[in-house]
């Protein structure tokens, strides 16, 4: 068989079983409109769990996110929340590795962006 007839056979098979599946479903939709709701719901819900909640931070994390958000050095962070600049450091670290950043402006605009604070 040359070629360019097998093309011809595949795609007229294609053709033909796009035409079996538009005759089953009358709307011509490969999936119903009950299943892809439920697939939407499935990857739109957060399982009753706010943003916040779905990266874990801690109430510290927040409090030194929302300060970082206002603008505020790890200094003034520290001297805020009465801690040390290290531990300062040690949260902003969590903090990166939870929201999947590499530095503050990062972490602030996923923030902003997303309402964590």
């Amino acid at each position: 068989m040359r070629r360019s007839h097998r093309l011809s056979v595949e795609k007229n098979a294609i053709v033909a079983d796009h035409r079996i599946n538009r005759r089953t479903l009358p709307c011509g939709s490969p999936i119903s409109s009950g299943i892809a709701r439920k697939v939407l719901e499935y990857f739109t819900k957060t399982n009753g769990r706010s943003r916040k909640d779905s990266y874990q931070l801690s109430p510290r994390e927040i409090d030194i996110l929302k300060r970082l958000v206002m603008g505020d050095s790890y200094k003034m962070v520290a001297d805020a929340c009465f801690i040390s600049i290290g531990t300062v450091y040690s949260h902003i670290n969590n903090l990166y590795k939870k929201l999947h950043v590499n530095s503050k402006s990062e972490a602030v605009r996923k923030a902003l962006h997303e309402n964590l604070v």
